[in-house]
């Protein structure tokens, strides 16, 4: 409440009056009048009446009175505000009556009336009696605002002075001092209308001018689109023109009434050239340059490089700002337009410049920039006249019959697949990265239905300063039936991967021609080479009769087939051809398998579908025929490889056996090792080893393995002249003797019994060395031709082996029986093989035994032990001469063989001794070298100094010699140390092996200055002994006695010190001295005395001398 009155009196009505013209009425008025009174202050405009009594007699009923009077006019007073300045105009209605409440003032400009004219109205007061909208409509749309909610909707009003607008009408229920009300939003659109109708005409006008052809009918549609749609009556449009007049804006086309006026062309400097030049819109006053001209102001508009549009209407000075925008966009579509028939006029030109060269491919030529290549409607730059031929449409008719265009006239399943790929031509175009050329194949539908197909290669190049795209297209469709009829043909034909013989090749052949290619007389003629003509191997259902055998004599046909080339024959000159509908079939060779003929009756022969069948067969053919060659060369290789596996199973055995005999010191030791590792290898079952009874030729077993002793000793009881067993042939002969098949042949007992056991091949070979046959060696394999040539060779090698070993052994044992010497050496920083060997791999190497292969060469066998490396051979292969392959490998054990020409102890053979044991470490080299008594000691020709031994090693500087015989003892002198006498015989066989320089007093001085030591030993520790063993057949007897623990340790210092092997050696040798003497010829007294005296005067030499002088081996 603004303010109260106390005025009692009938005054209060005139202050509420004047009250009431203020910023705000007064809300409550506090008197004790009358009810007159009261009621003439409402009326002039008190919010309500209250007796003042009531403040006094309770004033909270008061207060609570006073704060809702307030709160309820501040209220309607802020709606009174809004409801009269909003931009609408507003209108309240009851919505039982549709009477009209009240009304803002805009709403009363609206409609052109007053206040008071319009309160007090209904509804349909306002409705025009010709209004499409009735009075039931509104009651209905008040309705429907009560339901549904707001509704939005236009109608056909007019004003009080009789004008009509659009009116747009927002109709809402709303609740007014606490009753329900309809209050109506209108807004007069018809203004807005008007201008949607203008862009909708604008839109058709630029419809037209997309079917404009040339660039004055362009013209023509533009002028006609601003007079009767933007409302310029006055519109020309003048086009840029260059020639021998120059350069300016000739009009094209213009609306009546500036055709009266005839503007004429404009030209450098006038205004309208200026614009044009400039490009920019221009509205300004015609009649200064042309006082003939009506217009006050016209707008002036360019169309890019083509001219130039002006439009006006008279009387108006200042134009609408939408008008003006309207008038830019359709030059902007006219510009557009005539950029297309510019385009198009250019694409004209360039088909009538290249139609010559063109218009005879058949191909489809286009040319167009990259950067539209996937656009619906590219600008094209020449289309060849074959494109219509290649897709059924020309492209002008694509654009009219698809929406898309090039792109609607794809088939469906092509047109992401197309779309993608011509987007990525253009992407690489932009990138810089295009290819030379790009290619592609697809489908189209043309307007009959068909599908079709079309190859098209895209080729980049550079056009005018542009980049563009010359796509070239052919219709491919008739290739691709073709090859949907080869696919055809090929699943018709799938038996023949399948067909096993000629026959069925052929018949598979003819009977897919007459499904797929319609040739139902077609024939297969295979060669045969054993016969060498041509034989039929099939024929189709319309080849008449039988057919004949083709050879020479059928001249044309014959030689289609020999020189491969297809031909047509006459059945005249062939007649074995005469068998079908055509007198010239088409014969086609099947390379060298033989011939196609092919007969035809009616429409021509297509001589693809020929060659595709020959093709066909040919290669089914050719198939077969290296099946056949595969299978009969698996075979072989089958059976090479089964030769190889086997070879290298008896090469390994071989190795086995080798390797077994070396830990055997006995001869049927050696003969049972061979049998049992013989028989632990397939295809072996059997095995056993027999020699000759004395006096007999009898063969009897010694050694067996897998098999019986009775059995093998029966197999070779059962030898008979007629049927030989293998052991007595080998035993003859002294070759390998095999036996490939026991079936075979007369069965007699031994083969029988073999059998009986299973065994099918038998091979025996003899054990023979140095022209000793030492027995039969009996090998049962237990399938047929498990014994082949090179396995032969393997284990008749093998027989030389064990011949070896056995010879060996014996002797050994002959040299065991008899008086021999026995050199021990034992040295460190050895040079010989064993030794570098067991520095190289830091183990301890063993020399096993030596053998002499048929071939010449030698195998040593060596045994290592230690941590040894993966793969021994190869770490060995380098520090041992000659080759080098591992036997054996067991729990830190390896057994290698050394192969070479010869070996490093190849002079103790040459004496007739044996290197008994050959040891060697990292750190130490011990060897054992024992010669018979009897060896061949004479020294050679021109004495020791001229035939210095390469031998196993040479004494080192000091030599520890055992005590002299009978106590009778040797000093040095002058530095040197004696040989005892008794000794010299032992040293003698040493000096001719190299063993030893000279049995004289060395010295020293004499080894370093010329003696130097053997590359197999280290100079200065070195110790020999030498021993005599002469049994002569009595018993070794142990003999005790007694001696003090100082003494006992005196003499283990002693015999370690001189390098004897053993406690008891020393001492048995010791005595042995003690009672025997020494005894020298004539002879051995003056070689003694010669070997003094060329020493003296220096007429030995040094080993290192004497292998540079005879050239002998290091090893």
């Amino acid at each position: 409440m603004r303010r109260g009155s106390r005025t009692p009196s009938p005054d209060c009505v005139d202050v509420v009056a004047e009250c009431a013209e203020g910023e705000s009425p007064p809300v409550l008025l506090l008197l004790d009048g009358t009810r007159e009174v009261a009621a003439d202050a409402l009326a002039a405009g008190a919010t309500e009446t209250l007796p003042r009594r009531l403040v006094e007699d309770d004033p909270e009923v008061f207060a609570d009175q006073l704060v809702a009077t307030v709160e309820r006019e501040r209220a309607r007073w802020g709606f009174g505000e809004v409801f009269e300045n909003v931009s609408d105009g507003l209108v309240v209605h009851d919505p039982e009556t549709g009477e009209l409440l009240d009304v803002n003032g805009r709403y009363c400009e609206l409609m052109g009336y007053d206040r008071e004219e319009l309160v007090g109205k209904t509804v349909a007061d306002l409705i025009p009696e010709d209004a499409d909208y009735t009075e039931s409509d509104a009651y209905e749309r008040m309705e429907r605002a009560r339901e549904e909610g707001p509704q939005l909707f236009e109608v056909q009003a007019r004003r009080k002075d009789g004008a009509s607008f659009v009116g747009e009408i927002h109709l809402s229920v709303v609740e007014l001092r606490g009753e329900e009300r309809m209050l109506a939003s209108v807004r007069d659109v018809t203004e807005r209308r008007r201008r949607e109708r203008m862009v909708e005409s604008l839109h058709g006008a630029t419809e037209r001018l997309q079917d404009a052809e040339t660039t004055e009918a362009a013209c023509r549609t533009t002028v006609e689109a601003a007079r009767d749609v933007l409302g310029l009556p006055l519109t020309a449009c003048w086009l840029y023109r260059e020639d021998e007049d120059g350069p300016r804006l000739e009009p094209v086309a213009a609306t009546e009434p500036v055709e009266e006026i005839d503007p004429g062309p404009f030209r450098p400097g006038d205004v309208e050239y200026e614009a044009f030049r400039e490009g920019e819109l221009l509205v300004y006053d015609p009649s200064e340059h042309f006082p003939e001209n009506p217009l006050d102001a016209a707008i002036m508009l360019p169309l890019g490089e083509h001219g130039l549009l002006a439009a006006g209407k008279p009387g108006v000075s200042e134009y609408d700002e939408f008008v003006v925008d309207a008038a830019r966009t359709l030059a902007g579509h006219v510009r557009t337009a005539l950029d297309r028939v510019a385009r198009a006029q250019r694409l004209r030109e360039s088909e009538r410049r290249l139609s010559a060269i063109l218009d005879r491919i058949d191909e489809a030529i286009f040319l167009a920039p990259a950067s539209e290549l996937n656009d619906s409607d590219p600008a094209a730059d020449y289309v060849s006249a074959g494109y219509e031929g290649v897709y059924g449409l020309s492209l002008a008719e694509m654009h009219e019959q698809f929406e898309e265009g090039f792109f609607g006239h794809l088939h469906p399943d092509e047109y992401d697949a197309y779309w993608s790929f011509v987007d990525d031509i253009r992407g690489d175009v932009e990138a810089g990265e295009a290819a030379d050329r790009y290619s592609r194949e697809y489908r189209i539908e043309p307007p009959d239905g068909e599908v079709r197909w079309v190859h098209s290669d895209y080729y980049p190049t550079e056009w005018e300063g542009e980049c563009k795209i010359v796509v070239v297209s052919r219709d491919v469709t008739d290739r691709k039936e073709r090859e949907r009829t080869l696919e055809s043909f090929h699943d018709a034909t799938a038996e023949l991967t399948t067909a096993d013989t000629v026959d069925a090749v052929g018949e598979v052949a003819v009977r897919a021609a007459a499904d797929v290619f319609e040739l139902p007389a077609t024939a297969v003629y295979s060669y045969d080479e054993e016969s060498g003509v041509l034989e039929p191997a099939a024929a189709g259902p319309g080849v008449e009769g039988d057919l004949a055998p083709m050879d020479a004599e059928e001249g044309p046909a014959w030689a289609a087939f020999a020189e491969e080339r297809m031909r047509r024959v006459p059945v005249a000159e062939a007649p074995a051809l005469d068998a079908g509908p055509d007198d010239e079939p088409l014969v086609v060779p099947l390379g060298g398998n033989g011939l196609l003929a092919v007969w035809h009756s009616g429409e021509e022969l297509d001589p693809d579908a020929a060659n595709i069948m020959a093709a066909t067969v040919e290669a089914a053919l050719n198939r077969l025929r290296g099946e056949r060659r595969l299978a009969s060369r698996s075979e072989e290789l089958e059976a090479q490889v089964e030769r190889a596996r086997r070879l290298e199973a008896v090469t390994e055995l071989t190795q086995r056996v080798e390797a077994a005999i070396t830990a055997e010191s006995s001869r049927r030791g050696v003969q049972r090792a061979v049998c049992e590792e013989l028989t632990d290898v397939a295809p072996f079952e059997a095995a056993w080893i027999a020699e000759a009874d004395v006096g007999t030729d009898r063969l009897t077993p010694r050694a067996v393995a897998g098999i019986d002793r009775d059995r093998a000793e029966a197999s070779l009881d059962a030898h008979t002249d007629a049927d030989p067993h293998p052991a007595y042939g080998a035993w003859e002969s002294g070759e390998p003797t095999v036996v490939e098949d026991l079936v075979g042949g007369r069965r007699s007992g031994w083969r029988r019994s073999l059998l009986a056991r299973g065994a099918g091949s038998v091979c025996a070979l003899a054990l023979s060395y140095g022209g000793v046959t030492h027995g039969v060696l009996t090998i049962v394999a237990d399938e047929p031709g498990a014994f082949g040539e090179r396995e032969r060779e393997v284990l008749d090698q093998l027989g030389t082996s064990i011949g070896y070993a056995i010879t060996a052994i014996e002797r050994q044992r002959a040299l065991e029986s008899d008086n021999t010497v026995e050199l021990g050496f034992r040295g460190a920083e050895a040079d010989i093989p064993p030794a570098r060997l067991a520095r190289e791999l830091d183990c301890r190497v063993c020399h096993e035994r030596t053998v002499r292969r048929q071939d010449g060469s030698v195998g040593v066998y060596y045994t290592l032990a230690g941590d040894l490396p993966a793969d021994v051979a190869a770490a060995a292969d380098g520090t041992l001469p000659g080759t080098v392959e591992t036997v054996t490998r067991d729990d830190g054990e390896v057994v290698i063989e050394r192969r070479g020409s010869s070996w490093f102890g190849s002079v103790v053979s040459e004496y007739g001794g044996v290197l008994r044991r050959g040891e060697a470490t990292p750190s130490e080299v011990t060897l054992l070298v024992e010669l018979p008594q009897e060896a061949d000691d004479r020294p050679p020709a021109g004495g020791p100094g001229d035939r210095p031994r390469d031998g196993l090693l040479r004494l080192a500087p000091r030599i520890k010699r055992r005590g002299c015989r009978r106590g009778a003892r040797h000093h040095a002198t002058d530095g040197q140390q004696a040989h005892p006498p008794g000794r010299t015989r032992s040293v003698r066989p040493a000096l001719w092996l190299g063993l030893v320089s000279h049995p004289r007093l060395l010295r020293s001085a004499d080894f370093d200055a010329g003696l130097p030591a053997k590359q197999l030993l280290v100079r200065r520790t070195w110790y020999a002994y030498m021993s005599e063993a002469t049994t002569d057949g009595d018993e070794i007897v142990t003999v005790n006695f007694k001696l003090t623990e100082s003494f006992l340790d005196e003499i283990d210092d002693t015999w370690q010190g001189r390098g004897f092997n053993s406690r008891s050696e020393f001492i048995r040798y010791t005595l042995r001295d003690a009672v025997e003497f020494p005894t020298f010829t004539r002879d051995e007294l003056v070689a003694l005395l010669d070997a003094e005296e060329d020493i003296r005067e220096g007429r030995t030499m040094g080993a290192a001398e004497a292998r540079d002088r005879f050239g002998t081996s290091g090893e």
